[in-house]
């Protein structure tokens, strides 16, 4: 494919990966306002229960949010997702410092 292409693809919510993709994250964004905080608990089969409740546009079963972001906080909740922000932070800084000296 060529590059025109392949952006085409990547900013087109035309195309039915991203739309599918887009309405998961619709509605994961619906249930983190309703268990943000504590979130629904680790793993796929917590999710598949709960997700129906929240689904969009006929897309009754996903097997996870489908970003990692969106999946830990949907998981273990706003907190875990911060410390993952904060891991993940002093992470590249160390590894920075690592490689600039």
């Amino acid at each position: 494919q060529s590059d025109s292409a392949i952006i085409r693809r990547i900013t087109s919510f035309g195309d039915s990966s991203t739309s599918y993709r887009v309405n998961i994250w619709k509605g994961v964004l619906q249930m983190l306002e309703d268990i943000g905080f504590f979130g629904i608990g680790i793993g796929e089969e917590a999710f598949r229960k709960i997700y129906p409740l929240y689904s969009l546009a006929g897309i009754e079963a996903a097997p996870h949010a489908h970003n990692l972001y969106l999946q830990i906080a949907v998981e273990m909740g706003a907190v875990a997702l911060i410390f993952f922000f904060i891991l993940l932070t002093y992470a590249i800084y160390s590894l920075s410092i690592s490689y600039f000296h």
